[in-house]
């Protein structure tokens, strides 16, 4: 088994958006320093005007370590769709109102909680994860059914 430091996952570059037939990205990351996510979304509406592929991924990825820190899982979740020429919706955080689900017609902001972690990248890594460890540790169903209960 391979060891991970955790810091080896704060990726810079993770959050792109592509926008352009020759895959050129418009990376994200450069907005961070604006003040609000509301600021973030308006300035990257505005670079992705002038842009007919709007296409977007949203990629969450997991990874389970031991006490010694090797990776026993790793799950990834992943959620196509597009950006919105505006915002839409108030569920959620982030670029929910302008992320809009491949098969869907609505922003995540749009859809309801439940719908939306299904569907979600989150949601996927967080599913795969969650079966890991039910077929992997027999002694956390006790507490998975814990945490069901308390959800």
């Amino acid at each position: 088994m391979s060891k991970i430091d955790a810091r080896d996952s704060q990726c810079e570059n993770c959050r792109k958006f592509s926008h352009c037939n020759n895959n050129d990205l418009v990376c994200i990351t450069k907005f961070q320093q604006l003040k609000s996510t509301l600021d973030e979304i308006d300035k990257i509406l505005q670079e992705l005007k002038p842009h007919k592929n709007r296409n977007a991924k949203f990629v969450c990825v997991m990874t389970l370590l031991d006490k010694d820190g090797n990776v026993l899982h790793v799950s990834r979740g992943e959620c196509l769709g597009k950006i919105a020429k505006s915002q839409s919706g108030t569920n959620g955080f982030g670029f929910d109102p302008v992320f809009e689900v491949d098969g869907y017609d609505i922003t995540m902001a749009d859809m309801s909680e439940e719908e939306k972690n299904k569907i979600s990248h989150r949601g996927k890594a967080l599913t795969d994860m969650l079966n890991f460890i039910q077929n992997n540790f027999t002694w956390t169903l006790q507490i998975l059914e814990i945490v069901k209960l308390s959800c």
